[in-house]
């Protein structure tokens, strides 16, 4: 049987929470099953997703253009500034807690590469590890702090999906590792430290051991 795989940071819990107010973000730890904050006391985190894309903003900063690059970095910030007030407002008796950011394969694809095979978030020929650096420092990271200032937990989500298969060794594995060790290098995010959580990987899978074949090892081997 193949082995069925769905990489989701998941925050549930079953019983009392606290809440807190803006500008007071304790860190988070894992005891058990559950989320808890510095004083042990379990957590429920309450959020949205969304990404840095003007097509699945319905085009509501700058309209359509083609191409991510340095220009399009601020008006990319200012509208996540007003998206962040909106949803940590609290006086709208409903307000989230959590925000989970995509980092979009359209800031860190190099369109001069070509595409190899079909196209589609899977597809990672045009991935440039140089883009990855530049738009952390100039707008990913900077999006993460801006949601933490508003109160918010942060999930970090890798550029894209995966494609159907991954396997120990092979090509998209690589690819993640460049992602996550480039990102978790960033001193920005050991500072903040239990209040910023990462996704490993996007989209059911199947995932294989390094021989090709199905094993109960294969989820651990290919993040190791």
């Amino acid at each position: 049987m193949r082995m069925k795989l769905f990489f989701v940071v998941l925050f549930v819990v079953l019983s009392a929470t606290r809440s807190f107010a803006q500008g007071e973000l304790p860190a988070l730890k894992v005891m058990g099953k559950d989320l808890v904050d510095d004083s042990g006391q379990k957590v429920v985190l309450h959020g949205v997703m969304d990404t840095p894309n003007r097509y699945f903003n319905g085009w509501r900063w700058q309209g359509w253009k083609a191409g991510y690059n340095d220009e399009d970095v601020q008006p990319c910030l200012d509208y996540f500034e007003k998206l962040f007030t909106a949803i940590s407002d609290r006086s709208q008796g409903c307000y989230c807690t959590v925000f989970r950011l995509h980092l979009d394969p359209c800031w860190t694809n190099d369109p001069n590469k070509t595409l190899v095979g079909e196209g589609g978030e899977h597809n990672i020929s045009q991935f440039s590890a140089q883009r990855l650096v530049r738009y952390w420092k100039s707008l990913y990271s900077k999006l993460m702090e801006k949601a933490l200032a508003h109160g918010l937990y942060v999930i970090l989500r890798p550029p894209g999906v995966c494609p159907k298969d991954i396997k120990v060794g092979d090509d998209y594995q690589s690819y993640l590792k460049t992602v996550w060790g480039t990102v978790t290098q960033a001193n920005v995010l050991k500072e903040h430290s239990g209040h910023v959580s990462i996704e490993l990987a996007n989209e059911p899978v199947h995932v294989y051991a390094a021989d090709g074949s199905s094993s109960k090892s294969a989820l651990r081997d290919f993040f190791q």
